[in-house]
């Protein structure tokens, strides 16, 4: 185990934490374990691959605030169950942990030595709520209510991948929700029950393709 120590970040991109967290109507307090839970990543980043070295430079703007606006979509509920598909870094699932404990999140990552990684990095932060699991999409069995992943959201303006909203669809229960973050520019696949939606936020502008459930 490790212990996570709290970054120092740039005061912009800390006031810009704080105007997500107000959107969201969410306690100032969240800010002691996002800033613990980014700090972990930077460190690690460049050894496991986490995150890209120009995704470091803003992690904290451009990851964690973009990940708790999933929840300007929709909010996770005390009971429900979320999975994040292709986690990597913990994204969106760990932010969205920190922030709506009641929630439980699976975070589903493939690649062995990040989902180590994610394991130590919950124990250190204190997540009951979160459990991580080493395998590929199609070899889950557990279902949610919402699944959610944003690993595809700096894609060209091809779009989304609509094979990313069947592999979602298979992770949820009937009636389940599907929330994919896509680049802005980003072509809306053509599916059925496919709606797209925009949060804006300070400087941050983030685009939703969501499905809601049947």
């Amino acid at each position: 185990m490790f212990h996570v120590e709290p970054q120092t970040a740039d005061p912009s991109e800390l006031a810009t934490l704080v105007s997500v967290l107000e959107h969201l109507s969410l306690a100032e307090a969240l800010m002691s374990p996002l800033l613990a839970y980014a700090s972990a990543v930077e460190r690690d980043a460049d050894r496991l691959g986490l995150v890209s070295e120009s995704a470091v430079e803003d992690f904290l703007t451009r990851h964690v605030a973009e990940s708790l606006l999933f929840a300007a979509v929709e909010t996770p509920q005390a009971g429900t169950r979320w999975t994040d598909l292709g986690s990597g870094a913990g994204l969106p699932g760990i932010p969205l942990a920190i922030a709506f404990p009641a929630t439980a999140f699976t975070l589903i990552e493939p690649q062995y030595r990040r989902a180590g990684f994610l394991e130590l990095l919950i124990e250190d932060l204190g997540l009951g709520n979160v459990h991580v699991i080493p395998e590929r999409a199609q070899r889950v069995t557990d279902l949610s209510d919402v699944a959610v992943t944003r690993a595809f959201s700096s894609h060209s303006a091809s779009g989304a991948d609509p094979g990313v909203f069947e592999l979602l669809r298979g992770l949820t229960v009937p009636g389940g929700s599907v929330l994919v973050q896509v680049a802005q520019n980003a072509t809306e696949p053509s599916i059925d029950g496919l709606s797209s939606i925009e949060v804006n936020v300070v400087d941050l502008h983030v685009r939703f393709l969501r499905m809601a459930g049947d």
